[in-house]
């Protein structure tokens, strides 16, 4: 027994180095469906606040609706990285009138800038789908990272948009 507590103790320090970074998954599905060359513009935005560096990127997309398959692996990569997040939203519309809630209780609000002052309203959209993930940074308690995916169906085209933000999470409070 003490021999097989052993073993799987030292398998656990080989293996814990090899584990995947908090929202890895997400970051190397949407560099892969970025590499498709589905984006067709970009926005980026970064800064400082108090010394800490934030930025903003956002690349909005179009695609046929008989390619819709390509965002399956978003949506895996999103499920494997949900254990590591504080917040997070997932709705997938099945339709272009599905999920028509309209709901406070379905929208989700991602704050970043310097002072956290600018604003992404996620949710409550007639026929959109939302993935939203919110990590911690384990290097500094403070920041946080939020990866969030949007997407509606609109006659024979997907359209959506990705939105990588990196800043100070507004539940923390500053020293």
């Amino acid at each position: 027994m003490k021999t097989t507590t052993k073993i799987y103790a030292a398998l656990l320090t080989v293996l814990c180095p090899l584990s995947v970074p908090a929202q890895e998954n997400m970051l190397k599905a949407i560099s892969d469906f970025k590499a498709k060359h589905l984006i067709f513009h970009t926005v980026e935005q970064n800064g400082e606040n108090e010394g800490k560096k934030w930025y903003a990127n956002m690349a909005e997309f179009v695609m046929p609706k008989k390619k819709e398959k390509l965002l399956l692996p978003l949506i895996t990569a999103y499920d494997r990285d949900l254990p590591e997040a504080y917040a997070s939203m997932k709705t997938i519309a099945k339709s272009a009138v599905d999920y028509y809630k309209n709901s406070y209780d379905d929208t989700r609000i991602i704050a970043y800038d310097d002072n956290n002052m600018q604003m992404l309203n996620l949710g409550g959209k007639a026929g959109y789908s939302y993935l939203m993930l919110c990590v911690r940074d384990k290097q500094d308690s403070l920041m946080r990272h939020a990866i969030t995916i949007e997407w509606y169906r609109e006659g024979r085209k997907i359209k959506g948009a990705i939105y990588d933000i990196y800043g100070r999470d507004p539940r923390k409070k500053k020293n």
